[in-house]
């Protein structure tokens, strides 16, 4: 009986729990749906009340509702808050895109611009002459001491001796977006900037025998215009910087090789952040966008990079360390040839760090360039009578000129110049006694308008290479023999007349005894391969150069036997060519970063 009291209280209960429940729902239903005059608002009455809480309900599913994530997808496919697998495009928050090149890169061969836009990048052009500088001076001045050479650390960074400083005004591939404005805090604005420099000795190698970048090296530098401090609370130092204000918390970003990336680390002093506040920054480790880590340590070699190194310019503003510069260079190899070698052949190039975007410095090779075929040949046992009756008799050295006015005489211009050779007296006989005893050995000689043969009796010749520039061919007698001297500008800016006694110039040298050319030493060989060049006062009986190399002013020398010898003379000096391009952004974003197109 007791049991069945308790079920039977337990029904009765449950029942009327029941009815209650369902009496409280009704009751709830009537009162949201029931119009109210006060608009929700409590006017006394139990209905207004209770329409206050249904809407403040409502209100709050709708605010939950408005500030949930959205998932918009845009035009591309891609995803809101992410990088478009087509650079720069960034999906927005809404599902538009819009250029964000900060955020999301460049492609290959283009530039981050003002706006987040990317520009096409054209190479810039750098030039030297054959036997000089890529280095701190213009291009037309030539320098070839080498002093200049990019050295083994970063005192070589300097604009005005040392390497040659490439700055965004030369290249605007090196223009950073938003001027280079990296941020605003505490009163403090920083300025980002970006150099390159680049040393090249261009030579003739004579062993290669190619014209070459030799002693090629590169460096990189990002400078801050105003230091960047460590803690952005420039008040507090590096110990007492709160942490939300310290480099490495901020998500600020700095520019470079093409990138932007977050300081995500520091060190400083020792390199474990234990030095004094005054001590170098030692060390920045660097995030970029797709998640890549860069760490930079002073003076060590960057992981993978082929011997690149670091190097901070450190400052102080206000009580904080502070950065001005990041400078990055390579102290050995910067060709990446085996065996190692900083020598470029035309048409190689030596990225600034390996495996990173960034810039490429090439060398191109000689400029394309006209020249002139210069001949000289020996003529053997000639005779010639000019318009008087008078002979001339000998070995002449026939010179001629592609150039139908390279030789200019009085009454004509011609193509074809003749220099006496004979060294002994008395080979001029004149048939009625005129000038019967002179010499012509390194005499000038040339065809008048009507044929004949008329002695210019001068030990030279203009060569009249082009309308404004014009060099000597001269002659001299080193006891009997007859050296034959071409002379040559080697400087853009230098007197449009280049003599061989203040000019570098090619050396033939004629045996008298012989009747032919010489070779090195003036010792007679069967076999002839080499002709001399020298500078100015210099010996002109060195002949010291094979047959293929190419003189300071870019003419080759291409033969020599015993009876002929050829040159290709260039109608203006030339140059090689140098440029540096921008590589573009290599980012490849990871896996989620960016989503797939939807197909």
């Amino acid at each position: 009986m007791a049991k069945k009291g308790i079920s039977q209280h337990y029904d009765q209960t449950g029942f009327r729990f029941s009815i209650m429940v369902l009496a409280i729902l009704a009751l709830v239903a009537l009162y949201v749906t029931t119009p109210s005059n006060s608009g929700g608002f409590y006017d006394g009455s139990s209905l207004g009340r209770s329409n206050l809480v249904g809407q403040a309900i409502a209100s709050k599913t709708a605010q939950v509702q408005a500030t949930a994530p959205q998932t918009y997808i845009c035009s591309d496919g891609t995803y809101s808050n992410k990088c478009s697998y087509n650079k720069p495009s960034f999906c927005s928050s809404t599902g538009q895109l819009a250029n964000n090149c900060i955020k999301c890169g460049c492609p290959t061969g283009k530039f981050c611009s003002t706006g987040g836009s990317c520009v096409a990048s054209s190479p810039l052009q750098l030039k030297t002459y054959i036997e000089d500088d890529l280095d701190y001076s213009v291009d037309t001045v030539r320098y070839t001491t080498q002093s200049s050479r990019f050295g083994s650390t970063t005192s070589s960074f300097s604009p005005s001796a040392g390497p040659k400083q490439v700055t965004k005004d030369t290249y605007p591939a090196l223009a950073l977006p938003n001027n280079g404005l990296i941020y605003s805090a505490s009163g403090i604005s920083v300025t980002e900037n970006q150099n390159i420099y680049l040393f090249s000795y261009t030579k003739y190698d004579e062993t290669a025998k190619l014209v070459q970048g030799q002693f090629a090296k590169t460096g990189y530098e990002a400078v801050f215009t105003s230091p960047l401090p460590l803690c952005l609370d420039t008040t507090k130092n590096v110990y007492s910087c709160p942490a939300s204000k310290r480099l490495s918390a901020s998500k600020i970003k700095v520019w470079l090789l093409g990138s932007s990336w977050y300081v995500s680390g520091y060190t400083f002093g020792n390199g474990t952040g234990n030095g004094t506040n005054t001590t170098v920054v030692q060390s920045l480790t660097l995030t970029r966008e797709d998640g890549k880590t860069l760490l930079l340590t002073s003076a060590q070699e960057i992981s993978g990079s082929k011997n690149w190194k670091p190097q901070f310019v450190s400052a102080t503003i206000g009580q904080s360390l502070a950065i001005s510069k990041i400078q990055l260079y390579n102290d050995l190899d910067q060709a990446y040839k085996t065996p190692v070698t900083q020598t470029l052949n035309a048409g190689e190039g030596i990225d600034i760090i390996k495996g990173l975007p960034g810039y490429k410095f090439n060398y191109l090779g000689i400029e394309a360039a006209n020249f002139d075929n210069l001949q000289f040949n020996i003529q053997k046992a000639q005779s010639f009578t000019d318009s008087q009756g008078n002979l001339f008799t000998g070995d002449f050295l026939l010179v001629s000129s592609g150039i139908s006015n390279a030789f200019q005489f009085p009454g004509i211009s011609t193509s074809q110049a003749y220099i006496g050779l004979e060294g002994s007296t008395n080979n001029n006989t004149g048939g009625n006694g005129t000038n019967n005893s002179q010499n012509i050995a390194g005499k000038v000689f040339y065809l008048d308008a009507s044929g004949y043969m008329k002695a210019y009796w001068s030990n030279g010749v203009t060569y009249h290479y082009s309308p404004s520039e014009s060099a000597e061919i001269a002659t001299s007698l080193y006891y009997t023999d007859v050296i034959i001297r071409l002379a040559e500008r080697t400087e853009d800016n230098a007197n449009a007349y280049a003599y061989p006694s203040t000019s570098w110039h090619f050396n033939l040298y004629y045996d008298s005894n012989y009747n032919q050319f010489k070779d090195s030493g003036g010792v007679y060989v069967n076999f002839v391969d080499k002709v001399g060049y020298s500078f100015g006062s210099s010996p002109d009986v060195f002949v010291n150069k094979e047959q293929g190399f190419i003189s300071n002013r870019g003419t080759v020398f291409n033969s020599i036997s015993q009876y002929s010898a050829s040159f290709s003379y260039p109608t203006s000096i030339v140059h090689a060519l140098y440029s540096v391009n921008y590589n573009g952004d290599d980012i490849v974003w990871p896996e989620g970063a960016v989503n797939s197109k939807i197909t």
